[in-house]
């Protein structure tokens, strides 16, 4: 009969980010709700047309979400209704780094005037998932080897070998609206890890 070992291995590669996600929201708010969506509009317009001229491109910019709510009071007789919220959530993708400041410092300056998050990512990953797999294989070879000596036998050919890819962002970053200052771009890692059998000589 076929003698065989199951073993894992992992391999990791660490890449540098070089794309920032920036996510914001122009809100605005009014008694009276035509105002309030009107002034938003207006707001929005304007930040968008200075991350044009800032030469970002359209297909960077998006919206992500929008709302109108109006403020309610309940009380015991009658609900008291107030003025109304217009939020419009915009997700900015800068492809040059190293202006993420400046970005971020437009976009408070024409209007926007809450602040969700700041991600940044690696744009360039498959080279590094090849790499990642062949550290994951160096790895799982390595604890077949050692495993296979224990029991006075030798590495055979490979029967099977699954492999599965884990990517994961890094990271979330802390930024002060005002200053556009504080964040750290860091890396990005690139997880593979691999199930591979071997048969036994």
């Amino acid at each position: 009969p076929l003698r065989t070992i199951t073993v894992s291995g992992q391999g990791s590669i660490f890449v540098e980010n070089d794309t920032a996600k920036i996510i914001f929201s122009i809100v605005t708010r009014n008694y009276d709700i035509n105002k309030a969506v009107s002034d938003n509009a207006a707001k929005s317009s304007q930040v968008n047309e200075a991350l044009s001229k800032a030469g970002l491109l359209k297909s960077d910019i998006a919206t992500s979400n929008y709302s109108v709510q109006q403020d309610a009071n309940p009380s015991p007789t009658r609900v008291n209704y107030g003025a109304y919220t217009v939020s419009n959530s915009i997700i900015v993708t800068v492809r040059d780094i190293s202006r993420t400041g400046e970005i971020i410092d437009l976009c408070v300056k024409n209007g926007a005037n809450q602040f969700s998050s700041l991600e940044f990512y690696a744009s360039q990953t498959e080279k590094a998932k090849k790499e990642a797999e062949v550290l994951a294989i160096k790895n799982a070879e390595s604890k077949a080897k050692s495993l296979a000596a224990t029991s006075a036998a030798k590495l055979g050919k490979v029967q099977t070998i699954k492999t599965e890819y884990i990517y994961s962002e890094y990271s979330a970053a802390q930024a002060d609206m005002k200053t556009a200052k504080s964040y750290t771009p860091g890396k990005s890692a690139t997880h593979a890890e691999v199930t591979v059998t071997y048969e036994l000589e």
